[in-house]
């Protein structure tokens, strides 16, 4: 099967990657946006980088929402100037989402008479192909083939929860074969080895991430401030480096040199960004599941990404754990979050093409 056909089965139109039985209303993007997204495959092999939405929030904690985040984030984002040079001058496209079962996350987690069943509703026509159905695992196929089709693709993701980050990286390893340093923007690790006896899941990524890129604080956690474990705990048993937000507040500008020393110390020049919204402060992005008070400003952040980009190769970067249905008691949300995460979305893409 030629990888556009591939790419035709595992994808929807930016906005539509939820797959749902039900006929009734839906939100979608303007035809416009559309009719982009079926001639954005053929230009895979020369983009500089490739949009992607994963709308699954399954792999979160008990408050869910995040799935909208892609087609929420995509409205601000078709709307923002800078945004759309990139799109009409090519150096990004949009090949849509993931298709996602919402009930689905990763394909190690269903027996195989399961999986048979996903395919046939999935696949129809190819249902007799050994195709993944969860969407962790289609992400995981996906990425592998816009490799396939531009080796030097830099891929941009929107979820959906921090689950995404693994299979990305996971892709990521395995077309360099050679290692990268993770910029990880959170109010929390995500180093948990396991959660409730599931291996991949919003706060276990991290955890093997860390242990694909070799450890060795390659895995350079920003805005920790919520964690049962102390900053000295992570750092000695998963030899992680961490910046805790509580010490970025004293000394903004101090603290990003720091950062970006630490990144020069590695002599790994690529540079993978995961930018969780709740490492930034809640009284800017409270549509999260778990917005966190004490945080970084979205300044500091973009600021830090743009330095980065200007130092390193910024090979690809997601923006995750925005979930546009939650906390809208706060004033002004959710279109707080969104202004935010569109602003992080434009630095990260910025940081990839300079």
């Amino acid at each position: 099967m030629h990888s556009f056909q591939k790419l035709a089965l595992f994808l929807r139109p930016p906005g539509k990657g939820i797959y749902v039985v039900s006929a009734g209303p839906t939100t979608t993007l303007p035809l416009k946006v559309l009719s982009l997204w079926k001639k954005s495959f053929s230009k895979i092999p020369k983009a500089k980088v490739i949009l992607l939405g994963v709308p699954s929030d399954c792999g979160a904690g008990y408050l869910r929402g995040a799935n909208m985040g892609p087609l929420e984030l995509r409205k601000i984002l078709y709307q923002n100037k800078t945004f759309l040079k990139y799109i009409k001058s090519q150096e990004v496209i949009d090949i849509g989402d993931v298709i996602t079962i919402p009930q689905l996350l990763y394909d190690e987690m269903l027996s195989s008479k399961q999986i048979q069943k996903h395919r046939k509703y999935l696949y129809p026509k190819n249902k007799a192909e050994k195709l993944p159905v969860s969407p962790l695992s289609i992400l995981k196929d996906v990425s592998k083939i816009i490799f396939s089709l531009n080796p030097k693709a830099k891929i941009i993701t929107l979820g959906g929860d921090h689950s995404i980050s693994w299979p990305i990286i996971q892709a990521y390893h395995d077309h360099f074969k050679k290692t990268f340093s993770i910029l990880h923007f959170d109010a929390h690790t995500d180093l948990l080895k396991s959660r409730l006896g599931i291996d991949y899941c919003f706060g276990t990524w991290a955890y093997h991430a860390n242990d694909l890129i070799e450890r060795q604080e390659r895995l350079v956690q920003v805005g920790i401030r919520r964690s049962g474990k102390t900053k000295a705990y992570w750092e000695k048993t998963l030899h992680v480096k961490q910046f805790w937000a509580k010490d970025i507040l004293k000394n903004p500008k101090q603290a990003q040199e720091h950062i970006l020393s630490h990144l020069r110390s590695l002599h790994v020049n690529r540079v993978y960004i995961s930018n969780d919204i709740d490492g930034t402060d809640m009284k800017y992005a409270a549509s999260t599941g778990t917005a966190e008070p004490k945080g970084l400003t979205p300044s500091f952040i973009s600021e830090l990404i743009q330095k980065v980009g200007k130092e390193f190769e910024v090979i690809g970067g997601d923006l995750v754990e925005v979930a546009p249905p939650l906390h809208l008691d706060h004033k002004g949300e959710p279109q707080k979050t969104l202004s935010t995460a569109s602003t992080y979305v434009i630095s990260i893409i910025q940081s990839m093409t300079f």
